[in-house]
């Protein structure tokens, strides 16, 4: 994300993290979001802590209430805003963001790797 991201591209960046961790239907463990908010301060440095957790909480609303939330396409709109070095922080903090709850499953497996996918084919 050139200089500083905007609110969008935060808030897709969200989705993006919770499509990988809460897309199973599960709740999204305490640790998951924290590890969220976390990442998403690194994006956001000048922003305090609480501003960020709003940030979060607005996206997992917008999640939970079923707004459409397909990775590819939010990894797709990221690419257009996110050089190569940025892609690979993000799918770093991706795995973070996964084995936060102490588990990668399968199906977070499966949306990283579609992501990369996705990125992969953006860089072409």
């Amino acid at each position: 994300m050139s200089n500083s991201p905007s609110s969008e591209q935060v808030h897709r960046l969200v989705r993006l993290y919770l499509a990988v961790v809460h897309d199973d239907g599960r709740i999204l463990h305490p640790r998951e979001e924290a590890a969220i908010v976390h990442l998403v301060q690194r994006w956001l440095p000048d922003l305090a802590g609480p501003l960020v957790r709003s940030i979060v909480t607005t996206a997992l609303t917008a999640h939970r209430s079923g707004l459409p939330c397909n990775v590819d396409c939010l990894a797709e709109s990221l690419a257009e805003w996110l050089d190569e070095p940025q892609r690979l922080a993000i799918l770093t903090d991706l795995g973070r963001v996964a084995r936060a709850d102490g588990v990668v499953s399968l199906d977070e497996a499966a949306a990283i790797r579609r992501i990369r996918s996705v990125w992969s084919q953006a860089a072409a």
